[in-house]
Formats: C-alpha cells, structure tokens, sequence
C-alpha cells in the first residue's frame, strides 16, 4: 500500500520544518494528503495563509490539506512524524492510538531515550520507529517557521517487530529529497548521543538563562555541560552502549557550532512560564535512570535542584 495520509503531530519548529519539505516535495502528487495536527492561532493562520518556512536560502509557503488538532474527520495516517513536546506526548498518543491502522509507521522524533516505551504503554499497533532529529528551528509567529540549521532525521527499526518493516514509508521518505532522512537497523547510539548533548545543554541553559552558545563559551556553565553528558554516558554503558573516548568533549563542542541565538527549547519553556516544561524528560529521566542503574549522578541532581 503506497504512503496517502500523512500526519505532522506537532508543527513547532521541527514539526513545521519537516511538514513543510514533506509538502513541498509531494505538491505535484495529488494522492498525497499532508495533515498539520496544530491548534490554536497557529491552526487557524496555517488553514488561512499556509505556513511560511524561513530559511537563509529560501522562503517557502506550504499549504497542506488541512491543519486541525480533531483526528475525527480525516483519514487514519500511513505515516506519522511524532514532533510534539515531552509533556504532550502522553496525550498525543490517547488522541492517536483510534487512528492508527496496522500498517501505520510511526516516527517520534522528541528528544528522549524512554520515547519509544511511552509511546507503545498507549499505541499498542502499527509500527514505532524509534527516531531523533537534528536540527535548529522554531516558530517564530503564528504561522511561520525559522528554520536555523541542520535537517537530518536519524530513525530504524520497531524492536517490536525487528524481523519486519514498513517498506513503504521507507521508501516514501527516501524520495525526500529537500531535507534528510536516514535509516539505520539500530538508531539508539544515535538516539543516545543526541540525548547526551540535547539533555545536558538543555538542563544548563534552563538553568542559567543563556544561549546554548553562551553556555559553551563559558568555562563554568561548558564544565557543567560536560560533567551531565559524563553522568548520561554513564549510564549509556551500564545500558550497553559504548561511545569513543572522546564523545564527551566532541558533543560538548557541538554547542559552538550553533547560531549564537540558538536556544533549547526547555530554556524557552522556562523563559514563558507557562507551568509546562520538559524537566521530567531531561532532569528526571536521567536522575531514575541513575537510581535504577546505580549510576552516580550528582552535577544533573544539583542543577535541577536549583531549577526548581
């Protein structure tokens, strides 16, 4: 069965990215219907002018079928990118799991190593390939996105169903040309590192405030990156992960390499306060997973203590 419905769940930053070069690379193929699960100003504007991608080489207006956060009246998805914030997965997924059909590839590209267990305590069919994103962006109003760099999609095997896949949505994502998406049999070593880094800068800049170039430049707040990434590789290996000798300092300098004005978007979550933050995903995660394992973990505990 060829790849007809396709849902971004979650149009933010990443969500909006992807949906837009999804929709830009199918506009010339009238079998398939690109749905945007949005809600609120950024629904409604998205449904009334399109949503407008900014990058530095172009700007791009993508008009998908529809945008709504009701999954009632459009059809059960072929494939599904999962890009809603840590808090709001759990409630994704009860809205989900009626329209997932047997065939239904799932990619969650959140930022977690748990994602994929959360996800099947809910949606017990369909495929979830467990996935990561890299990639700077965020809504930057109402209906447009900026896009700040990198556009690769890292994602692989349901280890629900190892000995099966989702052939078509495969194949429908590697006819994406505009942006990257890659497959591996294992995706968590990937899953694993991107954790290490996202986590860590994301628990230092909630913390101080700062950009996440801010904080590398800092020889304090860039000490206490490396120290969480030290504690999460830690336990990557009691897990059974092993990573190069020099992983800590090569995913510490990442935070260099960014636009200056990058940020995480637990940072962001911490700088609106609106009560709602991705703590439990970063802080928490790492702080039961330590308990479980008995891996020391003391610079994340002092630095969510102080985060509230």
């Amino acid at each position: 069965m060829s790849i007809q419905s396709i849902y971004l769940f979650g149009v933010g930053g990443v969500g909006g990215y992807i949906g837009c070069r999804i929709v830009q690379a199918t506009e010339k193929n009238p079998n398939i219907k690109t749905y945007f699960i949005a809600r609120g100003a950024h629904r409604d504007t998205i449904n009334k002018n399109g949503l407008i991608l900014e990058t530095a080489g172009e700007t791009f207006t993508a008009h998908p079928a529809l945008a709504t956060e009701d999954l009632t009246n459009i059809p059960s998805p072929d494939l599904c990118i999962l890009c809603v914030k840590s808090y709001d997965l759990e409630g994704a997924c009860e809205k989900l799991k009626s329209k997932v059909h047997h065939h239904t590839a799932i990619i969650p590209v959140l930022n977690g190593v748990d994602i994929y267990e959360r996800i099947r305590a809910i949606i017990k069919t369909g495929y979830v390939l467990p996935g990561c994103v890299y990639m700077g962006a965020f809504i930057k109003q109402p209906g447009v996105v900026r896009h700040l760099d990198n556009d690769l999609v890292i994602y692989g095997r349901d280890p629900k169903y190892h000995d099966r896949l989702p052939s078509e949505a495969i194949e429908f994502l590697n006819t994406i040309s505009n942006m990257r998406f890659q497959f591996r049999d294992d995706p968590y070593p990937a899953i694993w590192e991107k954790y290490m880094f996202v986590a860590a800068y994301a628990l230092a800049t909630a913390h101080s405030r700062q950009t996440i170039r801010y904080v590398h430049d800092h020889t304090e707040l860039k000490n206490i990156v490396m120290a969480i990434i030290s504690e999460i590789k830690c336990i990557a290996e009691k897990k059974g992960f092993s990573f190069s000798a020099d992983i800590v300092e090569k995913l510490a300098a990442r935070g260099g390499k960014l636009q200056p004005e990058a940020q995480t978007s637990y940072q962001r979550d911490m700088a609106t306060n609106h009560g709602r933050n991705e703590g439990d995903i970063f802080g928490e995660t790492i702080l039961r997973l330590g308990r479980e394992l008995n891996v020391p973990t003391p610079v994340t505990k002092k630095i969510c203590d102080e985060i509230g």
